[in-house]
């Protein structure tokens, strides 16, 4: 007798099937978040590919660093399909190396201050990610 070579997912997947009546799919996590920005709490997010793929044509985010021989900056900036737009500037290497980790398809979540400065910046690049479509 020939052994069926499954992997866990799929094991999982047959025994939740046997037991209920749902079936399963072997596809991954995808997840859509679009721009949001949070006034109270200082904050925007969203990801590349879900901004791009959106119904409006209005919501962008995004970080760009600039740097010449003596010093280096970066900004981020974020637009909400409401047109409500904010943005933050550092200095900071910290922030700025997180900004240079952008790629295209990143969820990006940055925080401001009162004067505009960045006080925290964070690049997530997984597998759940809307991809942009090209």
């Amino acid at each position: 007798m020939k052994r069926l070579n499954l992997g866990r997912p799929a094991i999982a997947c047959v025994l939740v099937g046997a037991l209920s009546v749902s079936t399963c799919a072997l596809a991954g996590l995808r997840t859509f978040l679009p721009v949001t920005i949070d006034d109270s709490a200082m904050v925007a997010s969203g990801m590349l590919g879900a901004a791009r793929n959106s119904s409006d044509t209005t919501q962008f985010i995004g970080c760009k660093t600039v740097s010449d021989a003596s010093s280096s900056f970066g900004t981020c900036t974020a637009l909400d399909s409401t047109r409500l737009f904010r943005s933050c500037t550092t200095s900071n290497a910290n922030m700025i190396a997180a900004m240079r980790a952008i790629v295209g398809d990143s969820y990006i979540i940055f925080n401001w201050n009162s004067s505009g400065a960045c006080t925290a910046v964070s690049v997530l690049n997984e597998s759940d990610v809307d991809p942009k479509v090209r």
